[in-house]
């Protein structure tokens, strides 16, 4: 049986991490930005931060060099 009062307990931690996540790296990137946006996440790893890799044209290339250079660090 599920027991709302741990999953509305577990759904607040996480909504708390979340934005702890979010506000360490707006504070790293030094500018709010659309997390979502793959175009700015491009233009703030691979231009602002000169992390290897490049945010290429188009939306789906800077996710896919995000996923192919930085990949092996979450796995």
């Amino acid at each position: 049986m599920i027991e709302k009062t741990i999953l509305q307990k577990l759904s607040e931690e996480l909504a708390h991490d979340v934005a702890s996540m979010e506000n360490d790296i707006y504070e790293l990137a030094g500018e709010k930005i659309n997390l979502s946006s793959p175009n700015q996440l491009g233009n703030i790893l691979f231009g602002k931060l000169s992390l290897p890799g490049s945010a290429g044209r188009g939306a789906n290339r800077s996710v896919v060099n995000f996923n192919e250079d930085f990949g092996r660090f979450f796995c």
